[in-house]
Formats: C-alpha cells, sequence, structure tokens
C-alpha cells in the first residue's frame, strides 16, 4: 500500500483514487494496474510547477486510494527502503527498462528519465516531502 502511494506521487498518477481504485487483492497482496495517467508531468501545464520531488505540492496525496489509511499510521511510517529502491533504479537501470518497451514509446524516455533521476538526486527532500503529503 505504501509503496504503491509512493509510486503514485512519484510518477504523478492521479488515477488511483476510492472512486477508481485501479488495484485488486493477488496471492496476499495489492496488484496495481492501470497506470494510463502516469507520467502526468509530461502534460503541458499553465504556471510554474513545483519541483520533481515535491510530491506534497500536487493535487494527488490526498484524493489518493491510500491517503486515509496511511494518514492514520503516518508516524510509523519508514520511507527509507522505498527511496533505496528509488535511488537504484538510476538512468542505466531505466535505459534498460525503455529497450522493452514498443518502440513507438521511446520518445519518451528522456522525458520521463530526467525528472526521477532529479528526484533521485534529491532523495531526502523527497522523503520530506512524502512525510509532509500525509499531514
Amino acid at each position: 500500500m505504501k509503496a504503491i502511494y509512493g509510486v503514485d506521487l512519484l510518477l504523478q498518477n492521479p488515477d488511483r483514487r476510492p472512486e477508481k481504485p485501479n488495484c485488486a487483492m493477488y496471492r496476499g497482496g495489492i496488484l496495481a494496474f492501470d497506470f494510463e495517467l502516469a507520467f502526468s508531468f509530461l502534460l503541458p501545464l499553465i504556471g510554474p510547477q513545483p519541483a520533481a520531488w515535491a510530491v506534497d505540492e500536487q493535487s494527488i496525496a490526498a484524493r489518493h486510494l491510500f491517503f486515509a489509511e496511511l494518514k492514520q499510521i503516518r508516524a510509523e511510517l519508514d520511507w527509507t527502503r522505498f527511496i533505496q529502491v528509488l535511488k537504484s533504479f538510476r538512468t542505466e537501470r531505466m535505459a534498460a527498462l525503455f529497450g522493452t518497451v514498443p518502440s513507438e514509446w521511446r520518445s519518451y524516455a528522456d522525458k520521463v528519465a530526467n525528472p526521477l533521476s532529479v528526484v533521485c538526486d534529491h532523495a531526502p527532500q523527497f522523503n520530506d516531502a512524502l512525510i509532509r503529503s500525509l499531514l
């Protein structure tokens, strides 16, 4: 649940809400699907946008499917492992991943990889923003 919340904020996926959960229980865990609105930072928007790591400044968190439940246990949440996994997912791993997608999607590789790399470079600020997103 925490990882899905973190990934959705990271990828700016506003589409996992109580009225449209886009996930299911599977083998004792939660399986997320339908990421069609992920990477919404690729859409042209008017006005200045928050820094890529400032996920608490997005409007996604409070509407997220898991927000209320995670907010109740926010003091117990530790984002360290989530941040470690994110930092291990650097440009080389992203390049390998993009090598597996259809060629017509590859034109988005840098547009997606760059903001994610910036978040990795600002991991402490991203960690703090995840914590603030549940206030």
